[in-house]
């Protein structure tokens, strides 16, 4: 077995709000090859625009996934907060949490007076705290988060869609009721509703 290192680091996104299930849904496409071939495993744990990473990985390739992440163009304001070789691994596959759906990450920032998620002050006994938790993380089953991402995608766009039909129908029954109009307004004046009949011309 090689020797593997555990590397804690904080981040920025650089995504727009509005695109920010696209860049997790890249962010874990790409976390899952490197899974699949054995290079890493680990968590991201993403809140408030900031981003926690708790990656494991062999020493000889954890300083390229460091320095992608600060090279790349997924995250900003990138920091350090532990490095360490590891006898034992806490995680087997990928995993990828909200912040605020967890309810014992809320619990232990406040227990520091920390209201909001932010791990650019995760340090000394908070961090160890949180590594704690994440080694819980580790060994439960990993949820499938691509399909739940997919399915809100998806939830999002059919909505869109019914949206958009319910706009057509609107617009139809509209001009129904305009056209409707018109003939009454046409059928009076040629006197259909005066009890005259439209004489055809000779």
């Amino acid at each position: 077995m090689p020797h593997y290192t555990r590397l804690s680091y904080a981040s920025t996104s650089t995504a727009l709000p509005s695109m920010i299930r696209e860049h997790l849904i890249t962010l874990t496409k790409d976390a899952e090859k490197h899974t699949a071939s054995g290079e890493m495993a680990g968590i991201l744990i993403y809140g408030n625009d900031y981003f926690f990473h708790c990656i494991e990985a062999p020493a000889s390739c954890i300083d390229k996934i460091y320095e992608d992440a600060i090279q790349g163009s997924f995250f900003k304001e990138v920091k350090l907060l532990k490095r360490e070789l590891i006898d034992e691994r806490w995680f087997s596959h990928w995993e990828v949490k909200y912040f605020l759906k967890e309810e014992r990450l809320k619990q232990l920032f406040l227990k520091y007076q920390l209201s909001e998620f932010n791990p650019y002050r995760l340090e000394g006994a908070l961090l160890d705290e949180c590594h704690a938790l994440l080694r819980e993380y580790g060994k439960m089953i990993p949820g499938n988060h691509l399909q739940h991402f997919d399915r809100q995608s998806q939830d999002k766009e059919a909505s869109a869609k019914q949206q958009l039909e319910t706009y057509y129908h609107a617009l139809a029954f509209i001009a129904f009721i305009v056209l409707l109009f018109l003939l009454c307004f046409i059928f009076y004046h040629c006197g259909v509703f005066n009890g005259q009949s439209v004489k055809p011309m000779s």
